[in-house]
């Protein structure tokens, strides 16, 4: 039941850049090395896998404040890291922090997998805000990564409110699956199916519907949802390869313009094949931005003609 670092909102960029300064000054170098490489990972929505081991090495050396934390936090974003996150979180909370910030602190722990962590920082925070609120919320979320449902279940039914409606899995699964602990299979059913009218593609939606539906007996419909779900996880995977090969083929494109490699253009023709248009357009005009600011204006301009002669899809 983890969900992604990127996919939690956790207002990570903001917390990236709120740490405080550090007691002593940064040295220039040390800040503007921190700098650059926090650069390499657009804002926490790429990794950068050298700058990642970089940016480690600066927080080791250097702590987790300042200019080296904000880097180390869109390092630890852009690459999907999500203990490293939560350890640096918990590493800069400070007494006079608020409940906010505890609050995605608790949020950065489940999406670490770290739920007694998550538990030890909600409870307090549920406690003090209700049943209705966030914190309760992740209060039940805790409990349920530890195997505690009977626990969670009051947490998680009374703070619904906070994520109801929302596209996501987790929220929708742990629902159902507390309710049938409690023997309630058709508040179950009925959750994960509503969860399905919002998100149809979600193969773990089906999956789950299958597992409830065959433990209350409904074998028919349990092995209707269980063949959904495989349609639907088939499908997810060839779409994953062909995401991979297209990252791939753009990453040789790349390299090839670079060197001077003449196999550049065969492998833009299997850049485009390979498709989406619109993936394609938008890597070759980053690399066209590339080119204009090198001052190569003459290859920047080929590839814009190329551009204009990419099908529609």
């Amino acid at each position: 039941m983890r969900i992604g670092l990127r996919a939690l909102c956790v207002g990570v960029l903001g917390l990236a850049t709120g740490f405080a300064e550090p007691s002593e000054p940064e040295p220039a170098e040390v800040a503007a090395r921190a700098r650059m490489l926090g650069a390499k990972f657009g804002g926490g929505r790429r990794c950068d896998p050298a700058a990642f081991v970089e940016v480690a090495a600066l927080r080791r050396a250097h702590g987790v404040q300042g200019t080296v934390g904000k880097a180390a936090a869109l390092a630890y974003r852009g690459c999907d890291d999500a203990v490293a996150w939560a350890e640096l979180f918990a590493a800069r909370i400070r007494d006079d922090d608020t409940d906010a910030d505890r609050i995605q602190l608790a949020a950065a722990w489940i999406a670490a997998g770290r739920f007694a962590q998550a538990y030890a920082v909600a409870l307090p925070l549920a406690r003090a805000h209700g049943p209705q609120s966030q914190a309760a919320w992740l209060t039940g979320y805790a409990l349920f990564g530890l195997d505690d449902r009977e626990g969670a279940a009051p947490w998680l039914l009374g703070a619904r409110g906070t994520v109801e409606g929302k596209k996501r899995s987790d929220a929708p699964v742990m629902l159902a699956l507390v309710q049938q602990h409690a023997g309630d299979t058709d508040a179950a059913v009925a959750e994960l199916r509503a969860a399905i009218e919002r998100m149809p593609q979600s193969a773990s939606l089906h999956a789950v519907l299958a597992a409830v539906q065959q433990a209350g007996g409904d074998e028919a419909s349990a092995r209707d949802s269980a063949a959904m779900a495989r349609r639907l996880a088939e499908a997810s995977e060839r779409e994953a390869r062909a995401r991979a090969r297209l990252t791939n083929l753009g990453a040789s494109w790349r390299e090839a313009l670079q060197t001077g490699d003449p196999g550049a253009a065969g492998l833009l023709d299997a850049l485009v094949e390979a498709g989406p248009a619109d993936r394609v357009r938008a890597l070759i005009s980053a690399q066209v931005r590339e080119l204009q600011r090198a001052g190569h204006t003459d290859a920047a301009g080929a590839l814009q003609q190329r551009m204009r002669t990419l099908p529609v899809r």
